[in-house]
């Protein structure tokens, strides 16, 4: 085991080309923005982006630290995303709400080949609301929950730039 660490500090410190060929690079913060300014969320927050309205465009979906969600589109351009001043999703007639801190995911849950919204939930549920509209619309029924007993969990998210499996 010493002779793996040893190993590991060389690489690390004699070979600094070898250390740095796999990492990232960030450039300076931007703070993402709509037409009015900065869109800020109060307290927590759980950003993702999925295609929306299927224009071939990736929107900004936000779950709230109050369990509700938010749909920025973007009516800019993939390179340079604008997104509009944005709208709390509803279902059956009602405001979303998993209750607190929601974790939004866009996959087809059940595939029918339309796009299903995937919240988790600060109380250990997983709420699957179904597309029951056209796949342009994002039109979701109310929740399937699924019961989760871990209460920290985090549904991978996928940007939809250039996916085609969602």
């Amino acid at each position: 085991m010493r002779f793996i660490r040893r190993v590991s500090l060389c690489v690390l410190f004699l070979c600094p080309a070898l250390a740095g060929a796999n990492t990232v690079d960030l450039g300076p913060e931007v703070l993402v923005e709509n037409g009015g300014g900065v869109i800020q969320a109060v307290g927590y927050s759980m950003p993702s982006l999925a295609d929306w309205n299927s224009d071939n465009l990736p929107d900004l979906i936000i779950g709230l630290a109050d369990g509700r969600v938010v749909v920025h589109l973007n009516i800019g351009t993939t390179g340079t995303p604008v997104f509009d001043e944005g709208q709390y999703l509803q279902t059956g007639g009602v405001g979303l709400d998993v209750g607190a801190r929601a974790t939004p995911s866009f996959v087809d849950w059940n595939d029918d080949d339309r796009r299903d919204l995937v919240v988790g939930g600060y109380d250990g549920r997983i709420h699957v609301f179904i597309n029951t509209g056209a796949d342009t619309r994002g039109d979701v029924d109310r929740d399937q929950g699924l019961s989760n007993r871990h209460r920290r969990r985090r549904i991978p998210m996928n940007t939809l730039h250039g996916s085609d499996d969602i």
